[in-house]
């Protein structure tokens, strides 16, 4: 069985979508709601596609930074490090431009 990683982007519009909700749903729709810093609108796919392109890192990965979106290297490697993972600067770089053009 292949595993999937998705953001809370992700999870939040499987769930709006649905017509009604048990109250586990409800209370993930209303965490999400309240973390999330992404508009619901954004196409979550090519913003994965292009942090993994830019870092060569894993869809896991790459779904922990959008779920957290940071802006400072300090964030980035704190996300990364829990991973095990050191990329140089330019790379951490490209990745921060990134986001902060979103």
């Amino acid at each position: 069985m292949k595993i999937s990683y998705i953001t809370n982007l992700e999870v939040y519009n499987r769930l709006i979508s649905k017509d009604e909700h048990n109250d586990i749903e409800k209370d993930e729709l209303s965490y999400i709601e309240n973390f999330m810093k992404i508009n619901p609108s954004t196409d979550i796919e090519s913003i994965r596609k292009e942090i993994m392109a830019l870092s060569n890192l894993s869809q896991e990965v790459s779904s922990k930074i959008i779920d957290i979106m940071p802006v400072t290297r300090e964030e980035l490697t704190a996300i990364l490090s829990s991973y095990n993972i050191m990329p140089d600067d330019s790379v951490l770089e490209k990745i921060l431009d990134y986001i902060k053009g979103l």
